[in-house]
């Protein structure tokens, strides 16, 4: 097994480590989400998800930015600890609430994307992706613009200035079931549980 430095391409075609969750209940948190806003309309799954992400990661532009970016070394090779056990590629970090799930998704998965980013954003003028060199990834504090009672667990934007791209929200696979929710939503078990989860979505949409 050979392990280093890799570029932009290996990035993105590395596996995620599993999150280091322990016992369910005992060191997690056990309660669902309480959620303070309810979405209004109707929830469309987004069935072609998987097609565009391939599209776009096949596409001739994304192609030639890849190719652009070979010898650029953006990373550390995923799997080092298995050849240097002490290394901090092995995933240590333990998960019990959505705090410490945040730290292990900054480090294993926006930390890496923003450097591809920054590689591809270098050689914009030998490519059509258009990808901006000084994307940054941050907490609802990061913009100062904020919302009452809104705090998105991520925000994309620009360094250095408060130009929103990307929200995100992330949940804790092991307290908050999606399939449960979604189920327990069309049989009407608990009534309005996706429009309680999709209502916190909604609310960000009004982020400046």
């Amino acid at each position: 097994m050979t392990v280093g430095a890799i570029n932009a391409h290996e990035v993105l075609r590395s596996c995620l480590p599993e999150p280091n969750y322990g016992v369910k209940d005992m060191h997690t948190v056990s309660s669902r989400f309480r959620a303070k806003q309810h979405l209004v309309g109707n929830v469309a799954e987004w069935l072609s998800f998987k097609d565009e992400v391939l599209t776009f990661y096949r596409s001739p532009e994304m192609r030639k930015a890849i190719d652009c970016c070979e010898h650029k070394l953006v990373s550390v090779h995923p799997e080092t600890h298995k050849l240097h056990r002490n290394f901090d590629t092995r995933n240590r970090a333990q998960v019990g609430n959505e705090t410490s799930l945040s730290g292990v998704f900054f480090q294993h998965v926006l930390e890496p994307v923003l450097a591809v980013c920054e590689a591809f954003g270098e050689v914009n003028d030998n490519h059509n992706l258009n990808i901006p060199e000084d994307l940054t990834f941050g907490d609802s504090w990061v913009n100062p613009a904020r919302l009452v009672d809104a705090r998105p667990d991520i925000v994309m934007k620009r360094r250095g200035a408060d130009e929103i791209r990307l929200l995100g929200e992330l949940k804790i696979a092991v307290s908050v079931d999606l399939k449960k929710i979604a189920d327990e939503a069309a049989d009407k078990i608990i009534p309005n549980s996706k429009a309680k989860l999709c209502g916190i979505l909604g609310n960000y949409h009004r982020f400046p």
